[in-house]
């Protein structure tokens, strides 16, 4: 049996109670190197309204063969995409009164190369998201509803 987390809005901004949250969401964020190169270090991290953070994990953009970049004259083969798949669970005290949380990914490092780089989430429905970023990093906001409780 699940129990719906029903939060109350602060200040009606939301449109009074609603149910954000049926149990834990599973997430997963598939995080793919563009550039084909050794990049950048990003850590993920879920940013929650009091401001607090929750580290979820680093990733670090190395190819395979180590060195490769955009094309390996070794081989005489295109440098294989780097694809991280990330499992994020969701909780109740991940989300604000609106049902938001944000997910931040932020420049830890470098390899050796600027990224060009992109991130997508999946939820119980699919894939719901995804966006290409640059060295700065991203910070994106998502509503729970819309990623784990999908309309039909």
């Amino acid at each position: 049996m699940s129990l719906s987390l029903i939060m109350p809005s602060a200040g009606g901004a939301c449109g009074g109670c609603v149910a954000c949250l049926d149990a834990p969401c599973e997430l997963t964020l598939v995080h793919v190197d563009m550039n084909r190169c050794e990049d950048d270090i990003f850590g993920i991290y879920i940013v929650r309204a009091d401001g607090s953070e929750r580290f979820i994990r680093q990733i670090d953009l190395v190819s395979s063969p180590a060195g490769c970049c955009g094309y390996d004259y070794d081989s005489g083969q295109e440098c294989p995409e780097t694809r991280i798949e990330v499992p994020i669970t969701i909780s109740a005290e991940d989300l604000d009164a609106c049902c938001k949380f944000t997910i931040a990914l932020r420049l830890e490092g470098t390899n050796c190369c600027n990224t060009w780089t992109q991130f997508t989430i999946i939820g119980p429905g699919g894939e719901v998201f995804g966006q290409s970023f640059g060295q700065e990093g991203l910070s994106q906001s998502f509503d729970i509803r819309d990623l784990c409780n999908p309309a039909p």
